[in-house]
């Protein structure tokens, strides 16, 4: 299966993909001041390399749910994939089939 947005970068698509893929997938991103800030919690393994302009980009389209968690009285965004986020899901047969077209 191939789940497409139609206004996502190759590299965006990706980073939905994962958190799509497996519903322990998830990044938190520390949004306290102090030497922890902007530092990012991957869980699961790194889906893409330039990570936070992907995150954003996500944000920005309200594919990702935000919730504010507390680690040892830092105060950390954990993301995942917003809940009743529709996406057009095409099949591998389906979508040879649109070429031959």
């Amino acid at each position: 299966m191939l789940i497409t947005h139609p206004k996502l970068s190759p590299n965006v698509q990706t980073l939905l993909d994962w958190f799509v893929a497996d519903a322990s997938h998830a990044v938190e991103w520390c949004t306290s001041v102090g030497r922890s800030m902007d530092k990012l919690v991957i869980f699961g393994e790194e889906p893409i390399k330039s990570l936070k302009p992907a995150l954003n980009t996500l944000i920005q389209y309200g594919l990702l749910q935000q919730t504010e968690v507390f680690n040892t009285g830092l105060r950390w965004t954990r993301l995942t994939v917003a809940a009743g986020t529709s996406f057009q899901v095409l099949a591998e047969s389906d979508d040879d089939n649109s070429q031959t077209n």
